[in-house]
């Protein structure tokens, strides 16, 4: 619940919608209870990723590790693999914050939660995890990528900025790079038609 609910709202920014998540948030009254800012959060993630949001398979660990459950061909569990595995991409909540505040992820979905979510759903893979990103940046050159033929792109508003190739000018001839500093324009916004 608590992993699905952080993600509703935060990947709105990441696929083009900060101006309409922070339009919603900022209409809440600062006096406003607990169960209106949650009733208000549901809201949103209802009326923008629609009805059976929270009930996918992505955010259900028995439903991940279960074959019979989860769709073949959907990227729910294989985008699991590649964060527990591969990519070391595990979302926790922040240890401490430097303001007033609450973080969007609960202090629950921490480090431990993550991992042990990720050995309940593939098995324990020994040493694999703590391994991944060294192992996939080995491979693959890390911030400096050793592919050819291959157009990089980043957008002001994508949470991945952070994590991809962010050269101060192309790769090479075979590899250019491009940045969007835009408002609105997040993950993979260069796949949309304009």
């Amino acid at each position: 619940f608590f992993y699905m609910l952080a993600d509703g709202l935060a990947m709105m920014v990441q696929y083009g919608a900060k101006s309409r998540l922070c339009g919603n948030i900022t209409k809440v009254s600062e006096e406003a209870s607990s169960d209106e800012v949650m009733g208000n959060a549901a809201a949103l993630i209802k009326e923008y990723w629609g009805e059976g949001f929270g009930s996918m398979c992505f955010y259900d660990t028995a439903c991940l590790k279960d074959p019979a459950r989860y769709e073949v061909g959907a990227t729910d569990r294989s985008w699991r693999w590649q964060k527990c595995y591969e990519l070391a991409y595990l979302q926790s909540a922040p240890k401490a914050l430097h303001h007033e505040g609450v973080p969007l992820r609960s202090r629950l979905v921490n480090m431990t939660y993550l991992v042990d979510q990720c050995k309940e759903i593939f098995g324990s893979c020994g040493k694999e995890l703590v391994n991944a990103t060294r192992r996939v940046n080995a491979k693959f050159g890390g911030p400096q990528p050793v592919a050819e033929r291959v157009f990089y792109s980043n957008f002001g508003d994508d949470p991945w900025l952070e994590a991809s190739v962010m050269p101060a000018k192309d790769l090479g001839p075979n590899r250019p790079y491009e940045a969007a500093p835009c408002d609105d324009c997040g993950h993979c916004s260069d796949f949309r038609t304009p």
